[in-house]
């Protein structure tokens, strides 16, 4: 049996989480908390198709040149079968993401219950969840989805702003609930990976029902998300019409 073959076989989509050795007890309570409840508005795969084929023959051709990348570990797990079952739009992202180098974030964390106010809902109109992250609206729209690194380590979609959330390299991380996880956490260099943006707007309005991020073609997946590039000035227009 092939490569490929035995990764068909054990793909899998789920928590992406990877607890690294020599982490904090606490570290790791926060891994997992901010992991636990991920959003899964779609089905998973039951049986893979041509286009799965083609990402997973691409991968296993590809070890050496992506072996480095933070994401490339994370899609072994799914093919160790590490993980259940998962929306099929999280690894068309991470195999994106893998074009994309990792950027370092200051990254802090937050929750419902935090001091500092922000209540239950966010920006977008959702719950205030695990999963999904703050960032600056000026490069970063609602529906944007980054992948965090280590001791998040997992994709975030971008549903909330706030008013110390500066830069095109900043997020806050949201715990759900647990506020004390927030004060633990404190402030971080955290490196991330960008795998989609969604156009900056002034006005974010209501997050659609039924919602999920474009998912890339296999044929598209190798074209890296410019996220240098972003800007106030770069989406002048998208900020004026949204």
């Amino acid at each position: 049996m092939s490569f490929a073959e035995t990764a068909l076989m054990a793909i899998g989509f789920a928590a992406l989480v990877v607890v690294s050795p020599g982490f904090a007890q606490d570290e790791v309570a926060i891994v997992r908390a901010s992991t636990a409840a991920l959003p899964s508005e779609a089905s998973s795969i039951d049986a893979p198709d041509d286009s799965i084929l083609a990402l997973v023959s691409q991968l296993s051709l590809s070890e050496e040149k992506y072996a480095s990348h933070p994401l490339f570990p994370v899609l072994k797990k799914m093919w160790s079968g590490e993980f259940g079952p998962q929306p099929t739009w999280r690894l068309a992202l991470l195999y994106q993401g893998l074009q994309n180098e990792p950027r370092t974030a200051k990254v802090t964390a937050y929750s419902s219950r935090c001091p500092d106010g922000g209540g239950p809902w966010t920006r977008w109109g959702t719950r205030v969840r695990r999963g999904i992250c703050a960032a600056d609206s000026r490069y970063w729209g609602p529906g944007s989805v980054i992948w965090l690194g280590a001791p998040i380590e997992s994709m975030l979609i971008v549903e909330d702003t706030g008013s110390a959330i500066k830069g095109p390299h900043r997020f806050d991380a949201c715990f759900g609930a647990d506020a004390a996880a927030c004060s633990r956490f404190g402030v971080r260099r955290i490196d991330y990976v960008p795998l989609y943006i969604a156009p900056p707007k002034r006005r974010w309005a209501t997050k659609p029902r039924g919602w999920l991020p474009p998912i890339p073609p296999i044929h598209q997946a190798l074209q890296p998300v410019k996220v240098d590039a972003l800007g106030p000035a770069a989406h002048q227009a998208a900020l004026e019409c949204g």
